[in-house]
């Protein structure tokens, strides 16, 4: 019976779905720490969707472009026009946090903030597609997929556990995991934004898939590097940073800050000798550093400490080449991967593209289309900036989404309302509201039917075998003057 369970258990570990993941560590060790009994949460399904929505998309060279939702309005009305749904930890942070505090992304808000809006988010679909179902209308799928914000984890590798467990509890088909220090870290387009070792993020990223793993759950792993503008990183442990570190360089020419590399090029330089970076590029700093002695006579001392912080952090030359590295070492633990930028630079995300697919050829990208950057001063015309999210689709970004929409189009729209309002009193409603909601045929012109009256009448119904004098959408309703 064991031996059957675990061969079930690694067959579905096996599967094609699973073909571009490494794990270390195998069925057995999986089965051994699952229980017994699992609950067969509404994600298990939802993250298999958007697995395949997001593969198709891959494969076609498009991509499921959507944005952050702020409420269930917002949820609701735009599943007619999106395959795939994004909750922003920023926009809980600013907006929603389980505590009720709000303000920046530093990532100090409860580590139930996000889950708990997803939770909030599928509930409602949930009920909107047994409103619909009711009426005997299929045409609106409202049982989308969510990714969502994890941040860095909230901590170390148990709570990437724990609130892995808690997104696919609540409801969460995907999630992404950013190598961001927590404790310093900031939303990925703020300032002095410290990284943790390349090692550490890909223990987290095999840390959620053990959890998802352990309630046989397909969750979608974005990796995310903040590399291409991260300022810090919290320790030199791990070799595959080194190049990347700055340090200070002493000769006799003077004291320059410089990666290992960069010291190494300007010693050779300095000498008049032929420099070859590739008898470098895979060497730690002291090897690298022992060879240059080898072939270098000037005198010079090479210290990475010169340059650390006042709280201990390593100075690093962040960009491209930082965040294909990590984008490289992240790839066999991820189902994508996404480099956070500064701009929207499409020459950047094909470099990105052409490097990380050179090697693995099968990866999926995401990219944030973010209202951080100001559109309009990055050189791109109008059709350009239409055309950006389909150009970058044929690079492999399958997921694209704008990361606080929900929050900007909230903020235009009550803000109008309210100017109108104190000058046209009703008429600013009449007119800019409500008659717009009649002529676009939205339909929370009918608030009352929107919010699901007719289903609740159903069950009251239903249940007083159709005796019930008390149903919410009989005479006197205000609603029927819409018709």
């Amino acid at each position: 019976m064991i031996k059957k369970s675990v061969d079930e258990l690694k067959k579905w570990m096996y599967s094609k779905r699973f073909q571009n993941i490494k794990r270390p560590y195998d069925s057995k060790i999986i089965y051994k720490a699952q229980p017994d009994l699992q609950t067969n949460y509404i994600s298990n399904k939802l993250a298999g969707k958007l697995y395949q929505c997001l593969n198709q998309h891959h494969k076609n060279k498009t991509a499921s472009y959507t944005f952050g939702i702020l409420d269930p309005i917002q949820a609701v009305q735009t599943s007619p026009y999106v395959d795939t749904f994004y909750v922003s930890g920023w926009q809980c942070a600013s907006t929603a946090t389980s505590s009720n505090e709000v303000g920046p992304d530093f990532s100090d808000y409860p580590y139930d903030t996000v889950p708990r809006k997803v939770q909030q988010l599928s509930k409602a679909l949930e009920f909107h597609q047994c409103k619909q179902k009711l009426l005997n209308d299929q045409s609106v799928d409202y049982y989308k997929p969510i990714i969502a914000d994890a941040d860095t984890g909230h901590g170390g590798i148990t709570s990437v556990l724990k609130i892995t467990k808690m997104f696919i509890e609540m409801g969460t088909s995907g999630i992404h995991l950013e190598d961001q220090k927590h404790g310093s870290k900031r939303c990925g387009h703020l300032g002095g934004k410290v990284l943790v070792s390349t090692q550490e993020h890909i223990d987290r990223l095999v840390a959620a898939r053990f959890q998802a793993d352990l309630m046989l759950n397909p969750l979608v792993v974005i990796a995310r590097t903040d590399a291409e503008s991260a300022k810090y990183l919290d320790n030199n442990i791990d070799k595959k940073d080194h190049r990347f570190i700055i340090g200070e360089l002493k000769t006799e020419y003077g004291i320059e800050r410089c990666t290992f590399l960069e010291a190494i090029e300007k010693l050779y330089k300095y000498e008049n000798k032929p420099f070859n970076l590739t008898l470098y590029l895979n060497c730690t700093k002291d090897e690298a550093l022992i060879r240059a002695r080898e072939h270098i006579e000037l005198p010079f001392t090479y210290d990475w400490e010169k340059c650390r912080t006042a709280e201990g952090f390593y100075l690093v030359k962040s960009g491209l080449e930082y965040s294909i590295n990590r984008g490289l070492a992240y790839a066999n633990y991820a189902d994508l991967l996404w480099m956070e930028t500064s701009t929207p630079n499409y020459e950047q995300a094909k470099q990105f593209s052409i490097a990380i697919k050179s090697k693995y050829p099968n990866m999926m990208l995401a990219y944030n289309l973010s209202p951080s950057f100001n559109w309009d001063s990055n050189g791109m015309s109008n059709p350009q900036i239409k055309e950006f999210i389909h150009e970058l689709a044929k690079l492999g970004y399958c997921w694209q989404f704008i990361t606080l929409a929900g929050f900007h189009v909230n903020g235009l729209a009550t803000t109008n309302f309210a100017r109108n309002y104190q000058t046209d009193g009703m008429l600013a409603y009449v007119n800019n509201i409500q008659r717009q909601e009649k002529i676009q045929k939205v339909e929370v012109l009918k608030h009352q039917q929107w919010s699901g009256i007719d289903l609740m009448d159903y069950y009251l119904s239903i249940i007083t075998n159709n005796k019930s004098s008390t149903l919410a959408s009989s005479e006197g309703c205000t609603e029927t003057q819409f018709k």
